[in-house]
């Protein structure tokens, strides 16, 4: 998947953007280069002065499907998703270099060259489908106090001997914008690593104390091993240095928050599993899957739920509408093209690439070598249930590999 940017200057182009979920873009590059970006990747980025800033937005992704002919240039039409609010990128260290890159945007509609800009483009359309804010807090609490919180299942409130200025500010903002403001916690002992994360739902300054006490949510551990230095703080860009030892700093939300379940009692649900090996036991009826060794990148399957959903696409069952909140977020991702088969680290397009199973389909998937596609599964499904040999009351409802599952507004074409 390659991925272009589309400028909106309302300064120069006398209007604002108004985004929705089509793609109608006009350009005077040659229509040949215009038509590479048919079946790719679109974001869309607006810039409107307020004032004596100029604020940069965010406002959607898309798929073009064609180019077409407009007076002395060519149009380029799509359908993709507008994101409602758009994502305010003004100032993130990832979108300066985004603009360096593009030299301001002076080209319009242009290719992105840097991988890692893509990475980011997908991460801030992630957190937007979280309800994230852009900026988190860092704090440090020792693990003991941690520890219990989290197995309880208890707010967190802590008292800490420093006005947080800043971080107040912060969570009224993201108050009013409806978004979440994550802190992300360290390990007082020793600052050498990154514990657990969970959502502020209160920051009380007492400036006559010279104190600040901070309430925290949904507390959950994070999965993965990171260091304060898989951090960036928000004032300088740069990754958090190591000693560094203060009690508060403003970051950016890092993409690997997002590999979190919502509610720590799904962690369990969580499976990281591409399906059944070939060293799969049978024992009675019972299936027992020996996990393969390849690593499975938990930000690639946080991007394909918040595209795709939670919904099995092969035969629709959804396990929350099914248990309610037990089983929320529960679904295995599917590898379109098995690790197994390549034998080393590719870039998967979570998008593209993945798509969410239930552990039925799963199995089902991997009961043929080379593993069946989705699509053929789902026929072999319909046409047990014509010939009347399946259960009589399977009700084939999902969506077909590709389309919309849930999530994200717009068709799955990203």
């Amino acid at each position: 998947m390659t991925d272009y940017v589309a400028y909106h200057s309302a300064e120069l182009m006398g209007h604002a953007l108004d985004a929705n979920d089509s793609l109608v873009f006009f350009s005077r590059k040659p229509r040949k280069y215009l038509e590479s970006a048919i079946g790719q990747r679109v974001w869309v980025i607006a810039s409107e002065r307020l004032g004596s800033e100029k604020r940069y937005q965010l406002t959607g992704v898309y798929r073009p499907s064609a180019v077409t002919p407009d007076q002395d240039g060519w149009r380029i039409l799509g359908s993709g998703t507008a994101f409602h609010p758009p994502i305010d990128v003004t100032g993130l260290p990832w979108f300066r270099e985004l603009r360096r890159e593009q030299h301001d945007f002076s080209f319009g509609f242009n290719r992105i060259k840097s991988i890692d800009l893509s990475t980011a483009l997908v991460q801030a359309h992630i957190q937007d489908a979280t309800r994230l804010s852009a900026t988190c807090i860092y704090a440090i609490v020792t693990r003991d106090v941690l520890d219990p919180v989290a197995l309880d299942q208890t707010a967190l409130t802590r008292t800490e001997a420093r006005v947080w200025a800043e971080a107040a500010r912060l969570f009224k903002e993201a108050s009013q914008r409806e978004r979440d403001l994550p802190i992300v916690l360290a390990d007082a002992k020793d600052c050498s690593r990154l514990l657990y994360w969970g959502v502020l739902v209160d920051v009380v300054i007492a400036r006559d104390a010279g104190t600040t006490t901070y309430t925290v949510d949904r507390l959950r551990p994070l999965r993965g091993t990171y260091t304060p230095q898989d951090l960036v703080l928000k004032s300088s860009g740069e990754p958090i240095a190591y000693g560094y030892i203060r009690s508060y700093a403003i970051c950016e939300t890092p993409g690997f928050l997002v590999d979190s379940p919502n509610d720590p009692a799904t962690l369990a649900f969580l499976s990281n599993e591409e399906g059944p090996s070939p060293e799969t036991l049978l024992e009675g009826a019972a299936i027992r899957v020996v996990v393969n060794a390849y690593e499975r990148n938990q930000q690639a399957r946080a991007a394909c739920l918040a595209h795709h959903g939670c919904a099995c696409c092969v035969c629709g069952f959804d396990f929350r509408a099914a248990y309610g909140e037990l089983g929320a977020d529960f679904i295995h991702v599917h590898h379109l093209v098995p690790l197994s088969t390549i034998g080393e680290q590719y870039r998967v397009d979570p998008l593209a690439d993945l798509c969410p199973v239930c552990p039925n389909c799963h199995a089902m998937l991997h009961a043929r070598k080379p593993a069946l596609k989705p699509e053929a599964l789902r026929d072999i499904m319909r046409g047990q249930r014509l010939t009347g040999l399946s259960n009589n009351q399977l009700q084939l409802t999902g969506p077909a590999v590709g389309e919309r599952t849930g999530g994200l507004r717009g068709p799955s074409t990203l």
